[in-house]
Parts: C-alpha cells; sequence; structure tokens
C-alpha cells in the first residue's frame, strides 16, 4: 500500500483550510470570472475559468452548519420544493452573458445542497431553460447530494 504521507506533511493543514502553498497554486491557475454571495435563500455559487484546460467551472456551494436557511432548505427538498430555484436562474442568465460566443467546456460541480443545485442547473440549461441559456455543461459532478427526484419523483423543477 502507498504511503501518501512523508515527513513534510503537516496534518494540521489537512483540516480542510487553504494554506499558502495551496492558495497560490489555486490562483496562479484559476480566475473567479463571476460570484454570487449568499442570496436571502442561501444560494451561492462561482464560475471560475481554469487557464490550464481552457474551461469553466460552476461550483454550487451546499450545506452550510446546522440548523440555518441551508437546512431549511435541504428539507424542503426532501419534500420536493426548491426555494433556490429563481436563485439558481439569475445566476445561470450571469453566466450565460459571461460564457456566451467562448466555445468552451464547462463543468457543474457541487456537494450536497450544491450537488442537488448542479444537477438542476443542468436540467435547466438542457430542458426547462434551453431556449434562454446558450450552454450546457459537458460534465456534472455531485457528491453526497439528493435527487433531483426526491422522494415522490415529482415534475422535475
Amino acid at each position: 500500500m502507498l504511503n501518501f504521507f512523508d515527513e513534510k506533511t503537516n496534518f494540521d493543514k489537512l483540516n480542510g483550510e487553504f494554506g499558502e502553498l495551496r492558495t497560490k497554486n489555486f490562483i496562479q491557475r484559476y480566475e473567479v470570472q463571476f460570484h454570487q454571495p449568499n442570496t436571502t435563500s442561501g444560494f451561492s455559487a462561482t464560475l471560475f475559468y481554469d487557464k490550464q484546460k481552457d474551461e469553466f467551472i460552476v461550483g454550487f456551494r451546499g450545506t452550510e452548519g446546522f440548523w440555518n436557511i441551508d437546512t431549511m432548505q435541504d428539507i424542503t427538498l426532501s419534500l420536493n420544493g426548491n426555494i433556490q430555484s429563481s436563485s439558481l436562474l439569475e445566476f445561470l442568465e450571469q453566466v450565460n452573458k459571461i460564457i456566451k460566443n467562448k466555445h468552451k467546456r464547462i463543468i457543474f460541480v457541487g456537494h450536497s445542497l450544491g450537488g442537488y443545485l448542479a444537477q438542476m442547473a443542468l436540467i435547466y440549461c438542457d430542458i426547462k431553460y434551453k431556449d434562454k441559456l446558450s450552454f450546457s455543461p459537458n460534465e456534472v459532478y455531485t457528491f453526497n447530494s439528493p435527487s433531483v427526484y426526491g422522494w415522490n419523483f415529482p415534475n422535475i423543477a
């Protein structure tokens, strides 16, 4: 079995925080094209441009903390609702303006609530608002997120 750690590994930095080197590498590779800070519904997402791969990446923020607007959103999702749908559409419309006519790959990614939003964004781009949005993701990655179908398999969005 390979040992991924050596004497130089700083275990204090393995807690998910960006250290100085990781931050430097990140800003050398990625440019923030558009960031939507938390809305009143708890929606937040960022459009990045990957300079190495010449592609766009949208990161959808997942659930923050426990008893807050995000937790309520998670509960609402499980009951087949989405209070962030209008914020998602507004964000995608801004992304559409930025990447229009750039002809580059775009990837959606999200964890938990963010993964659900990445799935919904795919549906918005490919089905629900196809005439309004001129792009579609080439790939979508979700991690530990609820299905867009919910428990009762409702009509999507």
